[in-house]
């Protein structure tokens, strides 16, 4: 299995999400990301994460499924690796 994957994305290209179990860490190379929660029916805008930052360490770390939806705002680029990766 591959450790690391480089994605590029257009704009509300989706790269996690609610309850997905293997997100893995997700780092911004270029762009942003917003993450979202669903709360009820609908998404609430939670934070975003721009170049240079880190996404989904806690469920890493955890093992539990993400609790956040990430989609790119503007063309984005990636760096993904997942949560498998860190335990094999």
């Amino acid at each position: 299995m591959k450790a690391l994957y480089d994605v590029h994305g257009t704009k509300r290209t989706i790269y996690a999400c609610f309850f997905l179990q293997d997100t893995g860490l997700v780092y911004v190379i270029h762009g942003m990301l917003t993450a979202y929660q669903r709360e009820d029916d609908r998404e609430v805008l939670m934070y975003n994460a721009y170049s240079g930052e880190f996404v989904g360490g806690l469920s890493v770390l955890t093992g539990e499924p993400s609790a956040f939806t990430l989609r790119a705002k503007h063309n984005t680029r990636v760096a993904i690796m997942p949560s498998s990766s860190f335990y094999s």
